[in-house]
This record gives C-alpha cells, sequence and structure tokens, in this order.
C-alpha cells in the first residue's frame, strides 16, 4: 500500500528517490534546473552540480524499479521546475520516451495509467501542456485550478502559510478546518489529488491533515514521517 506522503526536499537527501520508494511514499519531488541542456537537480542553483541529473538520480532508477515489478501502485514524482520552462518540457519529453510504457500518460485525450506518474510544478510550462492532446507528463495545480480538467491539473498543491497561520499547536482553528474541509470536498468533486506545502514537521499537523481528508502529507524529515506513519497504519501481521 502506497502511504499518504509527500518527501518535498527529496534532492537534498543523501541518497534521493531511495528512502521514498522503499517506505511507500506515495509521492517525491525533485527540484530541476534546466543547464546546457540537462536536468540537473537541486533545491537552490549552487546545487546543480553536472552530472546530479534527473535522469540519473531518478529516472533510471525509478523505471528499473518499475520494469521488475516492484512498484505496484501509481508512484508520482513530482518535477519542480525552477527555470526555463519550456526547454524542460522538451528535454523531459525526450527523457521520458524509452520508458512511455511504464507512464501514466496522455494519450489522444484519454489517461493510460501506469507504474509511474510525472507532475510538473514549479515553473509549469501550461500553454505547451493544455496544447498536447498525447503528454507523457501532466502539471500541478495550483488554487485557481481546482476545478480545473484533471487530465491536466490531476494534482493541487497550495502553500499553507500563505493561507493559515496555524502551525499544529493546540486544536486548529474551526475557520482553518471549514477551509480546509472546503479545499478537500472542491478537489475531490473535481477528481484532484490535494497537497499543502510549507506545513511544520508535526505529527499533530500531519494527523490534523490525513483526519481532514488531505491526500498527501508534505515532508523534509522523511525519517520522522514514516514512523509516524508506521504508528498510523501498523501493518498487518503475516501468517
Amino acid at each position: 500500500m502506497l502511504l499518504p506522503a509527500h518527501s518535498h526536499r527529496d534532492s537534498d537527501l543523501d541518497e534521493p528517490l531511495v528512502w521514498a520508494l522503499e517506505h511507500h511514499f506515495a509521492s517525491i519531488e525533485a527540484d530541476v534546473w534546466w543547464v546546457n541542456g540537462d536536468l540537473r537537480i537541486g533545491h537552490e542553483r549552487s546545487d546543480a552540480i553536472s552530472g546530479r541529473t534527473l535522469e540519473s538520480v531518478y529516472l533510471d532508477r525509478i523505471f528499473r524499479e518499475a520494469r521488475l515489478g516492484q512498484i505496484a501502485e501509481t508512484v508520482t514524482l513530482l518535477v519542480d521546475i525552477k527555470n526555463a520552462p519550456s526547454r524542460v518540457y522538451g528535454t523531459i519529453h525526450n527523457q521520458l520516451r524509452p520508458y512511455a510504457d511504464m507512464l501514466t500518460r496522455l494519450d489522444h485525450g484519454e489517461v493510460v495509467p501506469g507504474s509511474v506518474r510525472v507532475v510538473l510544478s514549479g515553473e509549469r510550462p501550461i500553454e505547451l501542456a493544455a496544447q498536447d492532446a498525447n503528454r507523457l507528463v501532466f502539471l500541478d495545480g495550483r488554487l485557481p485550478d481546482i476545478g480545473a480538467d484533471p487530465r491536466l491539473f490531476p494534482t493541487v498543491s497550495l502553500d499553507w502559510p500563505k493561507m493559515f497561520d496555524w502551525n499544529g499547536e493546540g486544536a486548529i482553528p474551526s475557520h482553518v478546518e471549514q477551509c480546509v474541509r472546503g479545499l478537500v470536498e472542491q478537489t475531490h468533486a473535481a477528481g484532484q489529488t490535494l497537497r499543502f506545502w510549507g506545513t511544520c514537521e508535526d505529527p499533530a499537523m500531519w494527523s490534523t491533515l490525513l483526519n481532514l481528508g488531505v491526500d498527501l502529507i508534505n515532508c523534509d524529515d522523511v525519517v520522522a514521517m514514516t514512523e509516524f506513519l508506521a504508528r498510523r497504519y501498523p501493518a498487518e501481521p503475516s501468517h
């Protein structure tokens, strides 16, 4: 079973992708910079060094696992584009084509499920993607995209600190709870999933958001998240 966790600063980990895949996170984020034709990973431009690319660090490993049948449910790879969105769009399609049979993709306007779904976030190439009826990628929505076509925006990610001031201490204020419930209802009615970024690394907040129906819980501390989810979803004993 995939767990409702999103590895947010995954590119900063000593071994990106590995922990999230091994511990069944549903979503993994890779920060990407277009540099001289390469898609280099790193949260800051200074981190995007030669040899550390989306292909070598993420794509090779995740599709090798998929080919071996190690990915039973669709995992989302969220690519946070830091610059040059149109160039990233072209480059990432070229890099994904060899894996098309394993991808959730858009084929003549219809979604074909696969082991891995690639969603573009950050500086999103909205016009390019919207006019492409045969896509290997999708887009991460923002507040104005709630209710939009989930074949383009299957996910919605929102900035928690810009919307709310509750940081997990004490009970969630009623107006915050009502707003979050409303956002959950709207996204789910449209066939979209909901995530907030900028939430604190606090099991109390994580638990509250899950109880309200938020689909993916953002985390930087993947170890703490794994421990939290193990308590919340204890593994069934083997027979």
